[in-house]
């Protein structure tokens, strides 16, 4: 999965980057694998929070990219 990721981000970041001069992405990603006893609704609230916390909207609910199919992002 990691090597998905890196070769990923370096394809779409080399092109981004060419177009626009610009990066794309920071340099790590941070991943982490939900168990059992871990609160799930927690974790998404905390992604949801993410364009937030950047100051991209006052409200997770006016950011346009959420989307979930298993969880309504109307009431976390």
């Amino acid at each position: 999965m990691k090597q998905f990721i890196s070769s990923y981000k370096q394809h779409t970041g080399f092109y981004y980057k060419k177009k626009t001069g610009q990066s794309l992405w920071q340099i790590n990603f941070y991943e982490h694998v939900l168990r059992r006893e871990e609160d799930t609704m927690n974790f998404v609230r905390y992604v949801l929070g993410n364009p937030v916390r950047k100051g991209l909207v006052d409200d997770y609910t006016e950011y346009s990219h959420n989307g979930s199919f298993e969880f309504d992002i109307k009431q976390p």
